[in-house]
């Protein structure tokens, strides 16, 4: 089991850094959903949810429904979240970009709480590389 730290998104947000809103990505990529990537956390959450999902199990696309605001974000802040958090994350080959899909709205970050891995040792599990994280989408 990954062990957790609670942080706010306003420190989250810092640390993806550039980021541009982008709710237009389903009228420009007709296959984003097929672009999502499940990072060990996020596996870790499905896993452990108990609710939701077909037979009582829970996939990338139970989260997705929850999706309110999507940012374009660098490769590097996209490596960043894969490999530090349960955040759903998404890439478009016909972009050729990443994007952090944001599950909340109307609150302000500094009010949302986030779950990001408390230690800062690399894992087995770690993805370093912008073109094999491009290539684990549930395409």
């Amino acid at each position: 089991m990954i062990k957790t730290k609670t942080i706010t998104y306003s420190e989250l947000a810092k640390q993806v850094r550039d980021m541009v809103l982008f709710n237009q990505l389903n009228t420009v990529d007709d296959d984003w959903a097929y672009g999502f990537i499940v990072s060990p956390l996020l596996q870790q959450e499905m896993d452990n949810d108990t609710e939701g999902g077909v037979d009582g199990e829970v996939n990338i696309y139970d989260y997705a429904e929850s999706i309110y605001q999507t940012f374009i974000i660098a490769d590097q802040s996209a490596l960043w979240l894969y490999n530090n958090t349960s955040e759903i994350i998404s890439y478009s080959e016909k972009l050729d970009s990443f994007f952090w899909h944001v599950c909340h709205f109307g609150t302000s970050w500094s009010g949302v709480h986030a779950e990001v891995r408390a230690d800062d040792e690399s894992t087995d599990d770690d993805i370093w590389d912008v073109t094999k994280l491009a290539n684990m989408t549930h395409g």
